[in-house]
């Protein structure tokens, strides 16, 4: 009878050994700076493939190798207000004068669309008022503040 072995050392573990997460995380990120919730996110996100067994999930250190190539960190760029490489003698001072009246110019109009719209239909006064008829008895939307009610 064989027996399996339960504990694997590291020189017996090459880049495509199946590793489950928490040991992956261990042995890649010895500083243990890295989780194996960090590596499900990873997975959830795209950049990380692992495998799943009956209620497990496994990876290689190959898929962490190729994990930590699909997440650098970019050195920032400076921003520029100018717009291209020749105007970067000016101070500066040109460009702001246009963004002002390019302002005043969205400003204008705005003014003229909040601006009333003309009378397209004439007013129609030549129509007699309507009668009011209360009725005699109360009702819900019948007020006890009316005037027909204040003599009690």
């Amino acid at each position: 009878m064989t027996s399996c072995p339960t504990h694997v050392t590291k020189a017996e573990i090459d880049s495509d050994t199946q590793l489950s997460l928490d040991i992956a995380a261990s042995i890649a990120f010895p500083d243990g700076t890295v989780s194996a919730t960090t590596l499900r996110a990873e997975a959830a996100r795209g950049k990380l493939t692992i495998f799943r067994i009956g209620k497990k999930y496994y990876t290689t250190l190959a898929e962490i190798e190729k994990m930590v190539t699909k997440c650098p960190v970019l050195p920032k760029v400076p921003i520029s207000t100018c717009g291209n490489e020749m105007d970067a003698g000016r101070n500066g001072q040109s460009e702001m004068e246009g963004m002002k009246s390019a302002r005043a110019a969205l400003k204008a109009s705005m003014a003229e669309l909040k601006k009333s719209s003309r009378t397209i239909s004439p007013l129609n006064t030549d129509h007699p008022s309507a009668t009011v008829i209360r009725p005699k008895f109360p009702s819900r939307t019948f007020s006890r503040y009316t005037p027909k009610n204040e003599p009690r």
